[in-house]
């Protein structure tokens, strides 16, 4: 698949069931014809019989993130204006009538950033201006924005957050009554929070069945500097308010409610000094507050999709390059894998619909679908109404193996290969890709930021290591990445792994690249600083001098618990593993990428080492997106961004 065909699929990014469990609404997200941004559709596909799929909704700006009543009643986001409001980014939750016309059902002066909808109750995430009355906030926001001034003040960290400055109106959740027109009887569940609900990475958060009560993470600043959160539990007639599980060093993800509304499922995460820290799936009691902890004994990063029945929950969670689904059995702590083993694949968003499980799937040759299986062990999947645009799966040669990495420790990686009609293997060009994280993994799936198929479109077989750090092979597994550690033995596995790589006779050695964003960007430039093995290193929101990163990135205080100490406690160690330290040994031609308004890894960290190796005479090229954050999302950006890299790699591969 090349480049223009990646570009022009469908992206499918939701999908909820009808009630009944015969069809499925789901988003999927377009080029629009000057190929300038992506617009969302939304569709309902049949998930049984023959029937064909229907386009439900489409607008110029986008609808979004459908949902459905318990009549069967779509709802979803719009940025459609409406009579009330005619902002162009502010988003308001619309309703499909049985005409099949659609219509606002809110007018959150600031717009909705999320909504659930149960029984006759709407709730809604929404930003709110405090101190300002709800019939002003409108006008008040838009006389700010207009004539400022802009200046904030703060007195805390944190102020940044991946793109954006932090402060302003904050994030409130908001029940209404569902009735025929704009809906009723707003009540503001939580009027005095500030930033309680400003979670970094997306509020968690769930509507019980019945409508009565919200389920949502309530942050607080934790003895690290970092965020803890408590299970923050609301009576939606009422806005009373408890909170459960206030821990020390512990937050709260994936929040879902049993459908009785008795029990509530979450990940919590705890940090330990020194140490990332297990995810552990907690079971609250709503009415007592007790909570256990379930299946300690499954050494996991676990995803909670739903609940299936009051007593099971369908949990995906990494495991050996791939991400299964499986069923969590509350009442013993069993655990039952149901995506079968020889199907592999990613799977995501997943729902309960009786007996089946509905979801989206994906692999390195097929970009995500909706899928449908049923619950039971090794169960087989059948893909519901394509709407990527792939007739099929991609032409390609996909590779699972292990290399012997630091201490003899077994460190799997994926070699990806373009099909060959004769048995004979020609040596390629090998690109070598390190993911980001660090914690986190390369698992059999689709990636629309770094997909590999255009690379092995151009010639190139492509590798995807797992080292130290990598989830899907245990917690021990994952913290060999922490506490200043970044240059040591994730370094030495991923050398264990190129040099099996270089020892196959479809590789051709002298003609190996290495590639890696954020922390596989940090690896990249440590990879530049300490060996001359590959011809060209491609490094994208790269961390390249680290005790400067400590103090302009967006959140410090997380990295100073992922190092176990700040730059001023002891320079030399801290900076051990810096690559700019050891940049006079960097010989190998770079091309650094970097959106500038990334503040998760400043720009600064980009122009520090271009600087340096342009001053050592280093063949070093500076790719800057002035308007694109730590990833490329721009389609002509993300355009640019693969055929420049596709271009420097064919400048370096040498005959």
């Amino acid at each position: 698949m090349n480049l223009e065909q990646l570009l022009q699929l469908g992206q499918v990014v939701a999908v909820t069931p009808h009630p009944s469990g015969r069809l499925a609404a789901i988003a999927v997200t377009r080029l629009n014809s000057e190929k300038s941004k992506r617009i969302s559709e939304l569709w309902s596909i049949p998930l049984e019989g023959n029937s064909k799929p229907e386009r439900l909704a489409n607008h110029d700006d986008g609808c979004s993130a459908p949902a459905y009543g318990s009549d069967g009643t779509l709802y979803f986001l719009s940025k459609e204006k409406t009579e009330l409001d005619d902002a162009a980014e502010v988003q308001q939750v619309w309703r499909r009538g049985a005409d099949g016309r659609a219509q606002p059902v809110t007018d959150e002066p600031l717009g909705v950033v999320e909504f659930k909808v149960a029984g006759k109750t709407l709730v809604v995430l929404a930003k709110v201006s405090l101190g300002i009355p709800h019939a002003m906030q409108r006008e008040v926001h838009r006389d700010r924005a207009n004539n400022g001034p802009s200046g904030r003040m703060y007195a805390t960290m944190n102020v940044r957050s991946w793109d954006s400055w932090t402060g302003g109106p904050s994030p409130h959740l908001i029940a209404y009554e569902l009735g025929d027109g704009l809906c009723a009887n707003r009540r503001d569940l939580c009027p005095n929070f500030d930033r309680e609900l400003d979670a970094p990475h997306g509020l968690a958060w769930d509507l019980s069945a019945d409508g009565r009560c919200v389920a949502s993470a309530s942050l607080r600043p934790g003895l690290d500097r970092l965020n803890d959160s408590s299970l923050l539990i609301i009576d939606t007639a009422f806005a009373t308010q408890r909170h459960l599980g206030l821990s020390d060093r512990i937050t709260h993800q994936d929040v879902r409610f049993s459908p009785s509304g008795a029990s509530v499922a979450t990940v919590q995460h705890l940090r330990e000094a020194r140490s990332h820290g297990p995810l552990r799936i907690a079971i609250y009691d709503v009415e007592s507050g007790n909570v256990r902890l379930a299946a300690e004994g499954w050494d996991c990063s676990p995803s909670i999709g739903d609940w299936h029945g009051e007593g099971k929950l369908l949990v995906t969670a990494p495991h050996l390059g791939h991400s299964p689904v499986y069923k969590l059995c509350l009442e013993d702590d069993t655990v039952t894998r149901i995506t079968s083993s020889t199907s592999g694949g990613t799977h995501s968003h997943i729902s309960c619909s009786g007996n089946s499980l509905i979801g989206l799937r994906a692999s390195f040759t097929r970009a995500p679908e909706v899928f449908v299986a049923q619950i039971s062990p090794n169960a087989e999947l059948r893909l519901c109404s394509p709407q990527s645009g792939m007739k099929g799966d991609a032409p390609l040669g996909v590779e699972s193996l292990e290399a012997r990495g630091d201490g003899g420790t077994a460190i799997q990686y994926f070699v990806l290969s373009p099909v060959q009609d004769n048995e004979t293997k020609t040596p390629r060009p090998t690109l070598f890709w390190i993911h980001g994280g660090p914690v986190h993994s390369w698992t059999d799936g689709w990636h629309w930021r770094w997909n590999p198929l255009p690379f092995i479109d151009a010639g190139f077989n492509v590798v995807l290591p797992n080292p130290r750090g990598s989830t899907g092979f245990g917690q021990e597994f994952i913290e060999g990445i922490v506490g200043n550690e970044w240059g040591n033995a994730c370094f030495h596995d991923l050398m264990a792994v190129a040099d099996a790589v270089s020892a196959r006779n479809d590789v051709d050695s002298k003609n190996m690249m290495a590639m890696g964003g954020s922390f596989g960007g940090y690896m990249s430039n440590w990879i530049g600083s300490q060996t001359e093995r590959f011809a060209a290193i491609i490094t994208h929101a790269s961390l390249y001098r680290l005790s400067a990163f400590h103090g302009t990135t967006d959140w410090p205080a997380y990295w100073a618990h992922h190092m176990g100490l700040h730059p001023s406690d002891a320079p030399e160690v801290y900076d051990r593993y810096s690559p700019h330290r050891y940049v006079d040994q960097w010989k190998t031609p770079v091309l650094i990428t970097h959106g500038e308004k990334d503040y998760r890894v400043p720009i600064s960290e980009a122009l520090m080492l271009f600087e340096d190796l342009q001053r050592r005479g280093v063949d070093a090229r500076l790719l800057a997106f002035p308007d694109e954050n730590h990833w490329i999302l721009g389609p002509r950006n993300a355009e640019l961004w693969y055929r420049s890299c596709l271009e420097f790699l064919a400048e370096h591969v040498s005959a």
